[in-house]
C-alpha cells in the first residue's frame, strides 16, 4: 500500500514536525522512522520518468518534454486542504517566472472531476498530470501531501524537496538557491 494513501494531508507550517502514518504496519507512537519533517531539503537522487495523461483536455504530460528549464514538480490533491493553500502560492510565483522554470503540477489519488474543479477555481497555468491510481507519486516515495520536487533542467536529477505548504517567498527562495537568479 502506498505511502500518500495512508497519509494526511500534512498540515502546519514550514519547520513543524509533522507525524505522518506511512505504513499500516507501524505503531501509532511517534518513532524517528514514522516522523516527517516539513520543509526544505537538498538532496541528490535520480528523478523517476513522468508519463501520465493530462488532467486537462487530452494527451499526456511527459516530464522528458520539460527539459531545459528547471523543473518544479508539486504533488497535490483537491482533498487536500493546505494544498489549496499552497497551489495560489505555485500560480504566482509560475507566472512570475514567465516561462524561465518548467512547472508541473500531479494530482494524486482524486477523482478527476474534482480535480479539474480545483485546477480550474486556482486558474493553475501550467501543465497537470492527473495520477488517479498514485503510480508516478508511489516512485517518488511520497510521505503526504503536499510534496514539492525540484528537478535539474535535464530533468534526470531530483535536487530537492519541500514537505508541507510552500509560501511564495519559501518558493522564490528555494528556486533562487537551486537556480541562481531567475
Amino acid at each position: 500500500m502506498s505511502a500518500i494513501a495512508l497519509a494526511a494531508c500534512l498540515v502546519g507550517v514550514l519547520g513543524y514536525e509533522v507525524e505522518v502514518s506511512v505504513r499500516p504496519a507501524r505503531a501509532a507512537s511517534p518513532t524517528a522512522e514514522n516522523q516527517v519533517q516539513t520543509g526544505f531539503v537538498r538532496i541528490d537522487r535520480a528523478a523517476p520518468p513522468v508519463n501520465l495523461p493530462s488532467l486537462v483536455g487530452h494527451g499526456s504530460v511527459r516530464l522528458a518534454k520539460l527539459a531545459g528549464k528547471p523543473i518544479v514538480i508539486n504533488f497535490w490533491s483537491s482533498t487536500c486542504a493546505i494544498c489549496a493553500q499552497e497551489t495560489r502560492a505555485l500560480v504566482q510565483v509560475a507566472r512570475s517566472t514567465r516561462g524561465r522554470v518548467s512547472f508541473l503540477g500531479i494530482d494524486t489519488l482524486d477523482m478527476r472531476a474534482s480535480a479539474t474543479a480545483f485546477a480550474d477555481r486556482y486558474r493553475i497555468p501550467y501543465r497537470i498530470g492527473y495520477d488517479p491510481t498514485e503510480a508516478v507519486g508511489a516512485r517518488y516515495d511520497l510521505p503526504g501531501l503536499p510534496v514539492t520536487f525540484f528537478l535539474s533542467t535535464s530533468g534526470k536529477r531530483i535536487l530537492g524537496i519541500n514537505i508541507g505548504a510552500l509560501t511564495a517567498r519559501s518558493l522564490t527562495a528555494i528556486l533562487h538557491k537551486l537556480y541562481g537568479h531567475l
